[in-house]
């Protein structure tokens, strides 16, 4: 599926409000069919969070990755700030806190999400860059 949006940026910004509105098809309508979401960080822990994982396909991203946060997360605060481009590569800072259900904790940052598309317009590669110890602290894979 090529994507009719016409900027990197303006891709990205569809994921998002996709996101904001709870429309995970519409938001997996960007994604390549062959990806390189997220990753597991080589650390104790990294296990506990259901977002650290290699996936490679939308139904995986689906699955494993919001899947897994929307099972394990109230979400509180979600809001994009900065959208940066640099030819394929769209990197955006936002906000987010939510609790993780089964702790309590409260998981409150600013995150860099970095995206790679490929020449249809789609996701390829996405990659947050976040506060991983924290993060793994408040699902209780490490104290």
């Amino acid at each position: 599926m090529t994507s009719t949006t016409t900027t990197p940026i303006a891709v990205i910004q569809d994921v998002y409000a996709a996101f904001g509105r709870g429309d995970i098809p519409g938001l997996l309508a960007h994604v390549a069919d062959e990806c390189d979401w997220s990753d597991r960080p080589d650390v104790a822990g990294a296990d506990a969070v259901p977002m650290f994982r290699n996936l490679r396909t939308p139904a995986d991203v689906a699955e494993q990755y919001f899947g897994g946060f929307g099972s394990t997360a109230e979400l509180h605060e979600f809001v994009p700030r900065v959208f940066a481009c640099d030819g394929d590569d769209v990197l955006v800072v936002l906000k987010i806190a939510y609790t993780v259900v089964a702790t309590g904790r409260r998981f409150d940052s600013e995150e860099v999400h970095h995206f790679t598309l490929d020449g249809d317009g789609r996701i390829v590669r996405y990659r947050p860059h976040l506060d991983t110890a924290r993060l793994i602290w408040c699902y209780g894979g490490a104290s």
